[in-house]
């Protein structure tokens, strides 16, 4: 089982609480998991990808016909130019993914995360720590990928 060092757990422990530290080590690896995709992901590619789908989604949402012929004919283009965006993110997406869900281990296996540490009104996760891991994560990651214009 993956854990934390026992030297640095307790060292880090001294200076923020489990909770505080687990929101500042998610907030760091949001950044990290979506530099890790702008780098592994063909961002040129997918822009391109991007523009042709929105142009065939436009082309299918001003089409005002009734030949179903035409109506198949723009989804089956909609469709292959989606599948092939999947194609493109999918590795990169592993990738980005595979450190994150080891420092969650990580960090959940130091700290016990979810057990209630704080007493919020509402749903028992939402006072954990997998909420003061996974919403800062989130967060982090989408404004990196908004801020860094990562496709």
């Amino acid at each position: 089982m993956m854990t934390m060092p026992p030297s640095l757990a307790a060292g880090l422990s001294a200076v923020f609480s489990p909770l505080v530290l687990t929101a500042l080590v998610a907030t760091a690896a949001g950044v990290a998991s979506m530099l890790i995709y702008r780098e592994t992901s063909p961002q040129s590619r997918l822009a391109e990808l991007s523009a042709r789908l929105g142009e065939a989604r436009s082309e299918l949402h001003r089409f005002d016909g009734t030949d179903v012929r035409v109506v198949w004919s723009l989804t089956r283009q909609s469709l292959v130019l989606s599948l092939k965006q999947v194609a493109l993110v999918a590795g990169p997406t592993a990738l980005a993914v595979t450190p994150v869900l080891l420092l969650a281990w990580a960090l959940d296996s130091a700290f016990d995360l979810s057990r209630r540490s704080v007493p919020l009104p509402g749903p028992e996760w939402l006072g954990s720590g997998h909420a003061a891991f996974w919403g800062p994560l989130c967060l982090s990651a989408l404004v990196a990928k908004l801020w860094l214009k990562i496709k």
